[in-house]
């Protein structure tokens, strides 16, 4: 009897131990929520989330960093030295990497990782304007982006498909 109780009293908090490690993520302002009702695609959510952002007034915030991921082992390793910055990332999907170490005097990132195994090599250390707007769709994507230059200000990636790989160096 005994031994039962002990294998019960085992597996009731393996229970309460795995669900701690659940994400939640709960957004509250001052009379504005967002609505994350089942109904919506992700992409809905996502720019539900940018538009509530994006009314914070611009006083208040110089540098942001908006990360959503949704899925397992997605990784970011996010450094920015700037005067403004604005980087936002959604990691939608199982093993996707971005590592992004950004110098620049003004950073407007947007990264959308959507599938599985994408990859994201950042680095920038001298440029007086860094933006970078990257859509990976698909799975096993990569891209592969050093320095920055005036013909890679406004630069715009969309990759679509399987296992394709851009690898772009800028130099003055």
């Amino acid at each position: 009897m005994k031994n039962r109780s002990s294998i019960v009293l085992f597996l009731i908090s393996l229970v309460f131990i795995s669900s701690t490690y659940a994400q939640t993520y709960i957004i509250k302002g001052a009379g504005t929520s967002l609505n994350y009702s089942t109904d919506k695609s992700l992409g809905d959510i996502f720019l539900d989330s940018q538009t509530y952002v994006n009314n914070i007034a611009q006083e208040e915030r110089n540098n942001s960093a908006i990360i959503n991921q949704i899925g397992d082992k997605n990784k970011i390793i996010l450094k920015t030295q700037s005067n403004t910055s604005d980087v936002t990332i959604l990691q939608q999907g199982d093993y996707n990497n971005a590592l992004i170490k950004v110098k620049a005097n003004s950073i407007s990132e947007t990264v959308l990782q959507i599938g599985n195994y994408h990859k994201l090599i950042d680095f920038s250390t001298s440029s007086s304007i860094h933006n970078l707007e990257l859509t990976q769709n698909g799975n096993r994507q990569n891209l592969i982006w050093h320095g920055g230059n005036s013909i890679s200000e406004e630069l715009i990636i969309s990759m679509k498909g399987e296992n394709q790989s851009i690898i772009v160096r800028n130099f003055n």
